[in-house]
């Protein structure tokens, strides 16, 4: 009955009357698909989460080597899957949870960073990221119980002209103990050059953080959309009777 009873609070699976040796069997196969669906369905295989980072161009003008696992990060109203398309709303305020491979003991580092903000249709490999989180000496995948380096901060103020790839990455930290950071600490606010021109690749190098062990990203941004007018003011823009245009000058008071 205790694995019904998980069952049912993760899932709302309605209790079972009676158990048998089938039943026990059949939830055995089910309880984990469950938890992976129900978690964050971006469960995918090494090779599949390398294809997804080459496709995006992410390795390498990000990161030299891809992620072997995917890193689940569940937002309040989105989640995130190997480029699906998010708006600034839904990436607002920091993720509810966040979850990836961990090993007893060992701390991690945590990356948010946007690497397309120095150049507005990606010619070349960029070089220069806005980075939007950065935490660091985690126990395990508790983000919160980091030390934060970086204030999260979600989407800029404004409609991105292109599309910009936001990337997480988590970094598995090279001893069992928490390292100095010798980085300023930087708050939410959202005009701060500091998190401009970070470079993920410089700072994982500083800190011999080596590759990657867990990843995932969204897209974000675009044109502006266009405002639909009102109909009265369609009608004016659209009838081909011409209306006297004004100016500084014709609206200057006439002399007596």
């Amino acid at each position: 009955m205790l694995l019904e009873k998980m069952i049912y609070q993760r899932h709302k699976i309605p209790l079972l009357e009676y158990t048998s040796l089938y039943t026990i069997a059949f939830l055995n196969v089910l309880v984990p698909i469950l938890n992976r669906v129900g978690a964050n369905d971006v469960a995918l295989a090494s090779e599949d989460v390398r294809k997804k980072f080459e496709d995006a161009k992410i390795v390498p003008e990000l990161i030299p080597v891809a992620p072997k696992y995917a890193l689940e990060v569940l937002y309040k109203n989105n989640t995130v899957k190997f480029g699906n398309e998010f708006h600034r709303g839904d990436f607002e305020t920091a993720p509810t949870n966040l979850q990836w491979p961990t090993e007893k003991g060992r701390y991690y580092t945590l990356i948010f960073t946007d690497p397309d903000c120095s150049n507005s249709d990606r010619p070349v490999p960029i070089d220069k990221e806005w980075h939007h989180w950065l935490v660091v000496n985690i126990p395990g995948c508790e983000v919160y119980k980091g030390e934060v380096l970086s204030a999260y901060f979600g989407g800029l103020p404004f409609y991105l002209q292109y599309p910009h790839r936001y990337v997480f990455l988590a970094y598995m930290q090279p001893d069992a103990a928490p390292i100095v950071f010798d980085e300023p600490r930087l708050d939410d606010m959202p005009i701060e050059d500091r998190r401009y021109n970070f470079s993920t690749k410089n700072f994982t190098k500083k800190y011999e953080l080596g590759n990657p062990i867990a990843g995932n990203f969204f897209v974000a941004g675009g044109p502006a959309p266009t405002p639909e007018l009102p109909l009265v003011l369609q009608r004016m823009l659209t009838t081909t009777k011409k209306r006297p245009r004004f100016n500084a000058t014709t609206l200057r008071t006439p002399k007596k």
